[in-house]
Formats: structure tokens, sequence, C-alpha cells
């Protein structure tokens, strides 16, 4: 995370005897390090009434009354706040929040995709594009039917996807107004319960400072049972970082303790938390992990790790 990149930091929240407390922050220590009590205010309130995947800008009312550290938002150059909630038996495991850069100093797009109750296709409900009206302009304005663009993909298999230009991929269905935005790594990430898609999550970043340096998604072997494989990954230019292990086993690295404690967790020293890979974190240029497991009735169906 640097001052480029759209992401600024991370949290995971998790509720405790009726109160939520913040288990984890990576990023600047400023953003996530203020008090790290409980807070029973309306951005939780909503979560637990309706759960959904919900983005926070400086421009909704909302934002001054469900942050509770707002005050330090402009100063740290905080402009926006996504939240995903991780479910697992119709019950909110954990919020993971991500403090975005304000529209002056970052470029991409956040965006999240609903529409399936009672209908056959995905739209935009709610989106952040800094320095990328027109192509906000455009998703606003299309619908992606089941299995078709890369939040429709996510839908239909249940899985996050990740395209590492989607200027120019084919699959991409706005890979032109991406490309004249410079836009490249896409990835998207759905919500679920049980087996009911709440929404479906993209971040697009551009091509110059991707919101995220690495990019990997494990999903079950499908032979060897207790396994995962490395089934798509994004590496950005200049990261030497080896291909992932072959197979990891649960509570092995990020993406295996999410896996065994069905729940995100993050790491702000990756050379101790991945311990087949010690020597390539240590040697590259990465410092922060966060792993999100998707759950889809009682089982992982993938792990989605995020790096910087």
């Amino acid at each position: 995370m640097n001052d480029q990149t759209m992401i600024r930091a991370v949290e995971i929240w998790t509720q405790k005897e009726k109160r939520w407390h913040c288990d984890a922050q990576v990023g600047t220590d400023d953003v996530g390090g203020v008090e790290r009590q409980a807070y029973d205010n309306d951005l939780f309130a909503e979560q637990m009434l309706d759960p959904q995947p919900r983005l926070y800008t400086d421009s909704d009312s909302i934002h001054n009354e469900c942050i509770a550290r707002t005050s330090i938002a402009e100063p740290h150059n905080i402009g926006a706040l996504l939240c995903l909630p991780c479910i697992e038996h119709n019950t909110i495991q954990a919020l993971v929040l991500f403090f975005l850069a304000p529209e002056a100093v970052t470029q991409g797009a956040v965006e999240i995709w609903s529409g399936t109750h009672g209908s056959h296709e995905l739209h935009v409900c709610q989106g952040y594009y800094p320095q990328a009206q027109q192509f906000g302009t455009l998703s606003s304005s299309i619908g992606l039917p089941y299995g078709s663009g890369l939040p429709g993909r996510a839908w239909s298999i249940a899985a996050p996807q990740v395209v590492p230009d989607i200027g120019t991929a084919q699959r991409f269905l706005r890979s032109s107004s991406a490309d004249n935005e410079s836009l490249g790594l896409g990835i998207a990430i759905p919500i679920i319960s049980t087996h009911t898609l709440l929404g479906v999550c993209t971040l697009l970043s551009p091509r110059q400072y991707p919101s995220t340096r690495v990019v990997e998604i494990w999903r079950p072997h499908h032979s060897k049972q207790g396994k995962m494989d490395c089934a798509d990954a994004f590496y950005q230019d200049g990261i030497l970082l080896s291909k992932a292990p072959a197979h990891i086993a649960p509570g092995n690295g990020l993406a295996g303790r999410a896996w065994s404690e069905r729940t995100p967790v993050c790491c702000n020293d990756l050379s101790t938390a991945c311990h087949k890979r010690t020597t390539d974190f240590a040697e590259s240029p990465l410092t922060y992990g966060l792993a999100l497991p998707i759950i889809v009735g009682e089982d992982i169906r993938s792990v989605i790790c995020l790096y910087w």
C-alpha cells in the first residue's frame, strides 16, 4: 500500500458479546490503529439487519454517521469505505473494511453489482469511480447476464475472478472504455449467504498502480482431499515472487488459515506468515496480506489472497 494505490488500509471486525471489535488491521497504522473498541453505529447495525456488500463515499449522508473515525479520514486521505461481509449459515462471521483513497489522488473503480433477486442480470447498485467517470457512466447503463463479464462470471461459478488487464481482455465487456481510462487489473469477489448471491464487488485499478500487487485464488483440489491449489493469480511486473506451492493444507499460510478458520485473516509481516514461502516474501517488496474465504453452503469454495 502506498500513496498511489486506491486501497489504503484494511480492517477485520468480528462481533463478541453483542459488541464489534477490530481484530486485525493492515496498512496505514494511523487509520486502523486508532481505538480498537467496538462501535455500535449505523454501519454495523445496518449489516446485522441486512448483510450486503456496501460502499460508503464521502458524498453519502450516512458516511459521517457510520464511521466513528470520520475525524481522521481527511488528514489520512481516506475518501471512501468498502464493507464486505463474510457469511456462514446466514450469520455474519466478520466484516472486512477497505479504506479507499479520495478521488483527487487515485484512479480506478470499485463497484457493487446486484440484482439477482427475481432478475437474470446484474446491475451496478453502487460505484466509486475516481478519475474514471466515463467508465462509471457506461457501467451504470448496462446489465450483465449470468456468466457474462467479470461480475457475471464470479456469479456463475461462485468464486473470485482476476483479470490481469481488463483493457485488453476479450471477456471483459467494457474493455474499450477500460483501455481509454488506462485501467488494468480487475478483481471480482462474490458475496454469498448459503447459496444466495448478495452481490459482487469489483476492484478495478490503473495499470501503473494496481490496487494490490499480487492476487492468488485458491480452490480445493479436485482429487486430493484436504488440499488446495492456486487456480489463478496475478503478479505485478517486478515482483520476483516464486510461483505458489503446488498444494497447501489447512492452516498453512494465509490461504490455509482462512480455509481452516473459515474467516478472513490478515498479516502485517508476510515473511513470518507463510512458512513455505518465507524467503520469497522476505526478498520481495511485499509486506501486507489479506485472505478472504468464499463459503457456499457448508463448503469453502475458494480463498482469495491479496498482497501489498
